[in-house]
């Protein structure tokens, strides 16, 4: 994350220097004692963070100039034509499969909920170890509700055929997958941790959970019972990814950030 050749190459031949911080303190590792890393970050002109969230872990850090910059969406994933949910039962999770990720959080929310809605599924796309999640399946014969596809390349397939998005993770510097679905007009549940608050307002572009699979259950059924505000949710989300993450508005605070740091 930090790179002490960049660094000291500012120090010596006194050249501007910007610094991206996209992931978190905690996730670092050992590769620059935390202490040393703090030093040298000061050092930078301007410091750009992925989120808030993030920010907020590196006080005693910053730079004399330090902004926000959010990720931002590809051109065609942006003012993509979406048709209103009839029916909320088919449940979406992408990304690496993982403890840390949270699938099988939804999944013991599918078991608790599957007798109530018996066409009830959820569909998870992504790779790593699954063989807990499958394990679960079987043992509680959770074949026609839960699937593991994989991974893909075209994710906005899933997206458009699913009728809520979930996002289970316990920490996310940014959540990627937020605003891909809400682009998609996807409604998201989202865990109320780390930087998903930022970008899911609850109740209006999106549903928060504290983190239970009971929780996270209620929240499914509050949108299976209510279809409208499934899909009030996912045009307030939608509006809001298309005004706010366009490429253009990433590149015109890039340019500022660039600005800062040269002046």
């Amino acid at each position: 994350m930090v790179n002490p050749i960049g660094i000291l190459l500012k120090l010596r031949y006194r050249i501007p220097t910007l610094l991206y911080v996209g992931e978190s303190v905690h996730d670092i590792g050992n590769d620059v004692p935390y202490l040393l890393m703090k030093m040298l970050m000061k050092t930078a002109d301007v410091q750009i963070y992925v989120s808030h969230y993030i920010k907020n872990q590196y006080r005693g850090a910053y730079a004399r100039y330090v902004r926000v910059v959010y990720n931002c969406l590809e051109r065609n994933q942006l003012n993509v034509p979406v048709v209103p949910r009839n029916a909320i039962r088919k449940f979406l999770m992408v990304g690496r499969i993982s403890y840390k990720k949270g699938q099988m959080i939804a999944v013991r929310a599918i078991h608790l909920l599957r007798d109530v809605y018996p066409t009830i599924s959820l569909t998870i796309v992504g790779t790593g170890d699954s063989s807990d999640i499958e394990k679960y399946v079987m043992d509680n014969n959770l074949q026609n509700h839960v699937k593991l596809v994989g991974w893909t390349d075209h994710p906005e397939v899933f997206y458009h055929s699913c009728d809520c998005s979930i996002i289970c993770s316990e920490n996310e510097a940014f959540g990627k997958v937020i605003i891909e679905s809400m682009a998609f007009g996807c409604p998201v549940i989202g865990r109320a941790v780390a930087a998903m608050p930022e970008l899911i307002e609850d109740n209006k572009t999106g549903l928060l959970y504290s983190g239970t699979y009971i929780e996270l259950a209620e929240k499914m059924k509050e949108l299976i019972d209510n279809p409208e505000k499934a899909n009030r949710i996912a045009a307030n989300a939608y509006e809001y990814v298309n005004r706010t993450f366009s490429i253009d508005n990433t590149v015109g605070q890039l340019e500022a950030c660039v600005n800062l740091c040269i002046k």
